[in-house]
């Protein structure tokens, strides 16, 4: 994909997210606190797909969470740990409902991975470190997380400058598009690396194949109190 297609593609993604999703109103850019929980608990995310779920899953999505700012963090700083919720009195089709919703709610915690299991009494998600960023210790992370706080901070002071959402989330599409490059590999085909596929690699290595993009786009949108949602 050359940078004419990748602007084209983020341009989309803009024009879609304004005719299906309704932007929060209010000029103040709502900044995360962007060396707290990296928006674990965020009043201004979407949850976009938490919203389909019924009152009892929503307990169970709202109690998951609370595991997650309480066990996969440390202080400030994100920690390659695990936890897991039981739930004994909900089908498995359901509890894994809950399960994908929390995981693509979460998409930019991209060093750990929510799923579920039954173990025949009781159905368990848990939330555990990512497989695909085993490569990485836990300095890494915290090293990578800090670097991604670094650059949303710089971005969002400029972004704080325009005063509509439509304004803003049109820079962020802008800043995204001549930030990075869709990230190859030697054969001319879409990188397969892990990180290439994160919004790490999109904001500090400036390269990154289209989730990347995507998680960067709605991360930033994100920060800045526009509701959003990534599309698997």
């Amino acid at each position: 994909m050359n940078k004419r297609r990748l602007r084209a593609a983020l341009f989309v993604m803009v024009f879609l997210s304004s005719l299906f999703y309704v932007f929060r109103s209010g000029n103040e850019v709502h900044a995360i606190s962007m060396n707290t929980n990296i928006s674990v608990i965020n009043n201004y995310s979407s949850r976009y797909n938490y919203s389909f779920l019924n009152d009892e899953q929503k307990k169970a999505y709202d109690e998951l969470e609370e595991k997650l700012e309480y066990y996969c963090y440390s202080g400030d700083s994100p920690c390659l740990s695990s936890t897991t919720l039981t739930i004994y009195d909900m089908s498995y089709e359901s509890v894994n409902e809950i399960a994908k919703a929390f995981n693509f709610d979460h998409y930019y915690i991209y060093w750990l991975h929510t799923y579920c299991y039954s173990t025949g009494r009781a159905n368990i998600i848990k939330i555990t470190p990512n497989p695909r960023y085993n490569i990485y210790t836990q300095n890494d992370i915290r090293n990578q997380f800090n670097a991604i706080c670094s650059v949303t901070s710089e971005v969002l002071k400029e972004v704080s400058t325009y005063s509509t959402d439509e304004q803003k989330a049109y820079y962020i599409y802008k800043w995204i598009a001549e930030n990075a490059t869709y990230a190859y590999d030697e054969n001319g085909k879409p990188s397969e690396k892990p990180i290439d596929h994160s919004m790490y690699g999109n904001f500090v290595n400036k390269t990154s194949v289209c989730e990347g993009f995507a998680e960067a786009f709605s991360y930033l949108c994100t920060a800045c109190g526009i509701e959003n949602s990534v599309v698997i």
